[in-house]
């Protein structure tokens, strides 16, 4: 295992010294050669880890605190901070900068890396650390992601212009993305939403994309019924694992499904534009939230008696990955290079990092940690507060969504090179009993449910025809605004993972005491077949006529089943 460390390490206390081997100086890297020792825990985090934990949100990006090491002079007022979820490969060699990658990428690379860092410089400059964008060597880049080798303070006044500034530093490869980076710099970019909408615009306009491959199933693990519930379309998909009791789960995954579902399908036509397509799917998660949520009300189930359901749910438009999630179920981007979760499990433990409470260590082995503070159903419409991102695909990839049973131990990412990384050359069908096998080997201890699609963009304009993209404006024919049966709440960046307030602790309070109960009471049968999507190509916004067929109309309203329970082996 390696870290990206901060602070003396040459000065570390015995025997932590002999454990920790430096591998890489400029940086520096160490190498935990115990890494199943436990480490030192600092009862009280150093101020300069304190962004760190609290940015938690943006994992994908941001390295977190693993641990705080006493040195030998300073004991643990003067630690030596290891830093995981680094940009740092398995081997231990760092990820290339983006200066250094810059000249050598194709221009959806280039447009998805500004789109992220764009997503990113709010939430910096909140914390004070927006130097550490404007840094560009200080920014590693690995396929389609960005991810910075470390935090860094100042400069609290800094602008977007500033921002511009530093990319103007950049080889001038792609006339049309340089002329939106001159504009940066004029200041012609009030917020960074605005900027991340223009990127996001070009993006559509000079790729499109493909679905090579999609495929899904479904195992009840070692329990005696199935609470998981999904639906795989190819252009989208969702995966629920319901809780709640007898048939509760099931009930609640299904309904779910189904709302999520009718809502996704209109999208095809809708042609959104990138933000107001996010808005309109977290709405698709509120409305299947108050749709579970009246039915808890009206069959009085209160407390533990009450049922509910983690989701995630993906949308494709063109080259953009637009996602949602509440709850632990998780999506993974998977590529040559690396594997990605993309979303953060919405439970205590992430909670308390998030509140720079805890390490990441001390969060592993949080007791209780795994316990909720989100779901499906459970929650009002203030309190519930579900995650909506968006991705640039720049490369051929999977995407994997999938329940914890699939996911817990780090499965996914212990076995992503045997397992899923050879999908990308080979039938998703083929493989995908293995996966449950693989699972059942593994976990089994829970209901398990994946769907995956292979994803490529297509061919890149020919450069005598970039010249010609105009700097991206919203085009007239998107709609701006999301029809009222799907009118999105306002949100603010920082409410989406942390709960905060009298509210949150209710809520949290909540969800807990559901979850922790119905962990032991799964139930139902629904078991949905495995499906698979042909090769389609996914038009760039606004889509054009074509679109995904139509499945099998699914029944608006849960289904109770009166069924011979098995023992559980």
């Amino acid at each position: 295992m390696y870290y990206f460390a901060i602070g003396n390490l040459s000065a570390l206390a015995s025997p932590l010294g002999e454990r920790f081997k430096i591998s890489e100086l400029t940086l520096p890297i160490v190498q935990d050669l115990h890494p199943n020792q436990t480490v030192p825990d600092a009862e009280d985090l150093p101020g300069v880890c304190l962004p760190y934990q609290r940015l938690n949100a943006y994992r994908w990006a941001i390295p977190e605190v693993y641990a705080c090491l006493p040195t030998a002079a300073g004991g643990s007022k003067d630690p030596c901070i290891l830093l995981s979820n680094a940009a740092i490969s398995e081997n231990g060699v760092s990820w290339p900068s983006l200066p250094e990658s810059w000249p050598k990428t194709s221009l959806l690379a280039q447009i998805g890396w500004l789109a992220q860092i764009s997503r990113l410089w709010d939430a910096c400059k909140q914390e004070n650390v927006v130097t550490s964008l404007l840094n560009l060597n200080n920014i590693a880049v690995q396929g389609w992601q960005i991810r910075l080798y470390k935090l860094e303070s100042g400069q609290t006044k800094s602008s977007l212009q500033d921002l511009g500034s530093s990319l103007q530093t950049l080889p001038s490869i792609y006339p049309q993305l340089s002329k939106l980076i001159d504009s940066l710099a004029a200041g012609q970019f009030p917020t960074a939403i605005d900027l991340e909408e223009a990127l996001e615009i070009m993006a559509l306009q000079v790729s499109g994309g493909r679905v090579l491959d999609c495929t899904s199933k479904t195992h009840p693990g070692r329990r005696a019924n199935n609470e998981d519930f999904y639906e795989a379309r190819g252009r989208f998909a969702i995966v629920c694992d319901g809780m709640g009791g007898h048939e509760g789960g099931e009930i609640a995954s299904r309904m779910a499904v189904e709302s999520m579902d009718q809502d996704l399908k209109t999208f095809v036509e809708q042609g959104y534009s990138p933000s107001t397509l996010r808005k309109a799917l977290l709405e698709c998660v509120h409305r299947a939230n108050q749709g579970i949520l009246e039915v808890n009300q009206s069959q009085q189930r209160i407390g533990v008696g009450q049922m509910g359901t983690t989701v995630v749910a993906y949308f494709l438009d063109g080259p953009l990955l637009h996602i949602a999630h509440a709850g632990d179920s998780r999506i993974y981007l998977i590529n040559h290079q690396h594997c990605q979760q993309i979303t953060v499990d919405q439970d205590i433990a992430n909670r308390e990092m998030s509140l720079a409470h805890l390490t990441a260590s001390a969060a592993d082995s949080m007791l209780g940690g795994g316990t909720l503070t989100q779901a499906v159903g459970i929650l009002n419409r203030n309190s519930f507060q579900p995650i909506a991102q968006t991705f640039v695909l720049s490369e051929a990839c999977l995407i994997l969504l999938c329940s914890d049973g699939f996911c817990d131990g780090d499965l996914v990412e212990n076995t992503w090179r045997q397992e899923l990384l050879p999908l990308l050359d080979t039938s998703l069908q083929e493989r995908s009993q293995g996966l449950i096998d693989l699972a059942l080997r593994e976990l089994g201890h829970d209901n398990i449910t994946f769907v995956i699609l292979k994803f490529a963009p297509d061919q890149p304009m020919p450069k005598a025809m970039q010249v010609a993209v105009e700097l991206p404006t919203l085009p007239q024919s998107a709609p701006t605004s999301i029809p009222q049966r799907l009118e999105a709440p306002a949100q603010s960046p920082a409410s989406r993972l942390v709960v905060g307030g009298l509210v949150g602790l209710v809520a949290t309070a909540s969800v807990a005491g559901f979850f922790l109960y119905t962990q032991q009471q799964k139930a139902a049968n629904i078991q949905p077949s495995s499906a698979s999507v042909p090769t389609s190509t996914i038009p760039a916004s606004p889509p054009n006529a074509k679109s995904i067929p139509d499945a099998t109309s699914l029944t608006s309203k849960p289904i109770i089943r009166t069924t011979t329970k098995k023992p559980a082996p």
